[in-house]
């Protein structure tokens, strides 16, 4: 085995598992392709590699809802920013779990003004529109303090 692995990258493998009489076999399946010139190297597939993603990218990928908003919708998503937390502190979770900031700028460019409403922001199932849905309607149309 050792020696057809120096040879070729093992691309997928299946387990069959089967008995002859009361004798228990088993028997592998595997798929491989020929294997990089570099003695010992690693071994990435395809499917790896693009999984492969720079944590530059990562960030962007993950701060993307900042790019939703404009200066106008700041002071109403920290407004929300602001109620989830205290509503995951009353509730004993991470504000992440009743909303995230990806909801939440979604929230404040689309502003709903119903449970139906809720229910076509993505991520925002029926769980969370039973839990909250009705207290982050009433956040969304209450007038903001300003502070001049």
């Amino acid at each position: 085995m050792q020696e057809f692995m120096a040879h070729y990258a093992v691309t997928a493998m299946e387990e069959h598992f089967f008995m002859q009489g009361d004798q228990p076999w088993v028997l592998f399946t595997l798929r491989y392709s020929a294997a990089p010139t570099l003695e010992n190297s690693p071994v990435v597939t395809a499917q790896q590699e693009s999984k492969k993603i720079s944590s530059k990218e990562k960030a962007h990928k993950k701060e993307a809802w900042r790019e939703t908003l404009s200066d106008k919708d700041l002071p109403l998503f920290e407004h929300l920013r602001q109620w989830r937390r205290q509503v995951a502190e009353e509730h004993g979770v991470p504000p992440y779990v009743v909303f995230t900031n990806a909801h939440l700028a979604q929230l404040v460019t689309e502003r709903p003004s119903s449970l139906g409403g809720l229910a076509k922001i993505n991520g925002i199932g029926k769980a969370k529109i039973d839990k909250y849905g009705q207290n982050v309607l009433d956040q969304l149309t209450k007038p903001l303090k300003t502070h001049e």
